[in-house]
């Protein structure tokens, strides 16, 4: 039997005054209340109700043990009563890639602050990957494959990737690509998650190509 279900049994028996009402009471049989008193006594090594053909009376053990266990079952059913005040509250920590988090995680952060007045949120943007045990972070938004020693992630989005050029470009562009002839073509590359910007020129190893269509 459980240590906290033997006390209440107890304060169930104290309450009857009987041990038989206490069982009635539990919905128990009485050798069951018989034995978990029993149980109880021989643990405490002290006699806690003195036996009677009319009554039970408690010992001075047992009644401080009584008044004890009303305060442990008290404090157990507090601890069980759902809070008046169920509102999330204290910090999390996210941390989310500069210009995504900027353009999009922000937005988010401020909304779901006006809603839970009582949370705090700390932003970090970068570009690199922070460490989540390192840095104590509880949210990472990661754009890309996930990284080594992480938790398994969930995926939030799709981020595609557009290839635009001015109508000359494109005009420009066609012609070579039909007469076979892109060598020399102007190119440029700009990547967020690495800050850096590139340019050069196509060469005979291009393998990839950007198909259109005229409107």
């Amino acid at each position: 039997m459980d240590r906290l279900d033997e006390l209440a049994v107890f304060v169930a028996i104290l309450d009857a005054g009987s041990l038989a009402l206490a069982a009635r009471r539990l919905r128990r049989s009485a050798p069951a209340v018989t034995r978990a008193l029993a149980a109880l006594e021989a643990r405490l090594g002290a006699r806690l109700i003195e036996r009677t053909t009319r009554r039970l009376t408690p010992t001075e053990a047992g009644r401080r043990l009584g008044a004890d266990a009303r305060r442990a079952l008290a404090a157990y059913g507090d601890a069980l009563r759902p809070s008046a005040d169920t509102a999330p509250r204290g910090l999390l920590r996210i941390t989310a890639p500069l210009i995504f988090g900027r353009r999009h995680v922000t937005p988010v952060v401020a909304s779901f602050l006006a809603a839970h007045p009582a949370m705090q949120v700390e932003l970090l943007l970068a570009d690199r990957n922070l460490d989540l045990l390192e840095e104590g972070l509880d949210v990472a938004l990661r754009i890309g494959p996930p990284g080594e020693n992480l938790p398994p992630p969930h995926r939030v989005g799709e981020v595609r990737r557009v290839v635009v050029a001015a109508p000359l470009i494109c005009w420009r562009a066609a012609n070579r690509v039909r007469r076979r002839t892109w060598r020399g073509t102007r190119w440029c590359m700009w990547s967020a998650g690495r800050s850096r910007r590139s340019g050069g020129s196509a060469s005979g190893g291009a393998r990839r190509w950007c198909g259109w269509r005229r409107a």
